[in-house]
């Protein structure tokens, strides 16, 4: 058996890390992205709150991904293995005590990111867009095996080979007492989750979309018995020859992932300049009051899609022998006589 376990991580994709008590500070009218970076302010003991964290950038401001992966492979030959890889996106990670504000003078994206203040507000502003996206985690596992199993008379050899494909979002959360997000033109979410304690706030002078992802299973499952030698026919026949019988099973599963846009113990404000449009997604204010306002308002399911193929297939070939003895054809043939003659209607056959 062969065993190889491995993971990759580029080393220029590495992760940066910054962890200060007080306040920080970064106005970077050059700056394009944050890849990939956590960015601690304040202390575990709750120490920090008048601070927080800003991040301004003059022109677009990105919050990127990287892409982790790690795989892990058991092979016994070519028929009898199982074979694992997963990959996450990585996206930036800020957490404050205090308050957390990102600026772009033009577009503000982040993919996959985790945005938090525990006493603090969360804001997002940008001059253009404001997009909440979201990044994957994906796991194969795939598997087979192959048996045989010999007697004197025959041989039989059972193939089975399963495949799992999971695809699953994740996505981008913003988490504070308010949060707030204004943008210049558009802002669109996608399985992202904006969640406060004490109000919520999106406000673009044109369209505003909370929208969702789709995850995915794939499956493929086949199993293959072959039989050769002297085996049963049915009835009291017999087979001699090969036998092969084979089923193939794929499915599909498609189930939407949709945003959260929410205020735990406040309101939820949505002001769009033009289009709303809210799809598969939620937007709750349990105790407090919801209003959306927009040109057009648009809110509408999103559906979950299943599929799945089956095929089978049978092959035979040899000699099938049907068993027979004289003996036993002649009380046959005596027996339907009998049946005959009592079945007539003329008398002298009946005597």
């Amino acid at each position: 058996m062969t065993t190889q376990a491995g993971s990759t991580q580029n080393a220029w994709l590495k992760l940066s890390g910054l962890s200060v008590g007080g306040r920080v500070v970064g106005v970077m009218p050059n700056l394009t992205q944050l890849q990939a970076v956590q960015i601690t302010q304040g202390g575990a003991d709750g120490a920090g709150a008048e601070g927080g964290v800003m991040v301004a950038a003059g022109r677009d401001l990105t919050l990127s991904t990287v892409q982790t992966s790690s795989s892990r492979d058991q092979v016994w030959n070519a028929t009898n293995f199982k074979k694992e890889s997963q990959s996450q996106d990585v996206g930036t990670e800020i957490k404050a005590e205090g308050a957390v504000v990102l600026k772009a003078g033009q577009d503000l994206s982040a993919t996959a990111a985790q945005i938090a203040s525990a006493q603090g507000p969360v804001t997002l502003s940008a001059g253009r867009d404001v997009e909440l996206l979201a990044g994957e985690a994906n796991k194969v596992v795939e598997e087979m095996t192959q048996k045989t199993k010999k007697s004197l008379f025959k041989k039989k050899t059972v193939t089975t080979y399963n495949k799992t494909d999971t695809t699953t979002a994740i996505g981008t959360t913003l988490s504070g007492d308010t949060v707030n997000i204004v943008a210049g033109r558009d802002i669109t979410l996608a399985a992202a989750q904006a969640v406060s304690d004490n109000g919520t706030k999106l406000i673009a002078d044109r369209d505003i979309t909370i929208d969702g992802v789709t995850n995915s299973v794939d499956t493929e499952q086949f199993k293959k018995t072959v039989k050769s030698g002297l085996f049963s026919g049915g009835g009291i026949g017999v087979t001699i020859g090969k036998q092969a019988l084979s089923q193939a099973t794929k499915t599909s599963q498609e189930t939407h992932q949709g945003s959260v846009v929410a205020s735990v113990a406040g309101d939820v404000d949505i002001v769009a300049g033009g289009a709303y449009r809210q799809v598969g997604s939620e937007v709750q204010a349990p105790q407090g009051d919801v209003t959306i306002k927009g040109k057009s308002i648009a809110i509408v399911e999103a559906r979950n899609q299943s599929a799945q193929d089956t095929e089978t297939k049978f092959k035979q070939s040899g000699l099938s022998l049907s068993l027979s003895a004289p003996g036993v054809d002649a009380a046959m043939g005596a027996i339907k006589a009998g049946e005959h003659v009592t079945q007539t209607q003329d008398d002298r056959m009946k005597a």
